[in-house]
């Protein structure tokens, strides 16, 4: 996805494993609250813990990547493909990229 940058639906997310959950907007809250409820009925302790490895250093890695990507985009945002890519998209045709 991160090389072609296609959107898929939700119900492909779901089989890949994006998500755990596809729900109609409707039932939204709803089915928020059944994996809350879900949760909440676990031992307190291993959730906290969970919460707090998964957590751990995101912030930091959040950030690492973040200025990453930026450094990314202002190389390519001088390049001639991406002044092609503009120019394709804003014209609806396929884009015709050099590698420059």
């Amino acid at each position: 996805m991160f090389y072609t940058g296609r959107r898929i639906t939700g119900e492909e997310a779901v089989a890949w494993g994006l998500g755990d959950v596809l729900a109609a907007p409707d039932r939204l809250r709803e089915e928020a609250m059944k994996l809350a409820t879900e949760i909440a009925a676990c031992a307190p302790l291993a959730v906290q813990s969970t919460r707090a490895t998964m957590r751990r250093g995101l912030a930091d890695a959040v950030r690492a990547q973040t200025d990453h990507e930026h450094a990314e985009q202002s190389l390519l945002f001088q390049t001639e493909d991406h002044r092609e890519g503009v120019r394709a998209v804003s014209e609806r045709r396929p884009g015709r990229f050099n590698g420059r």
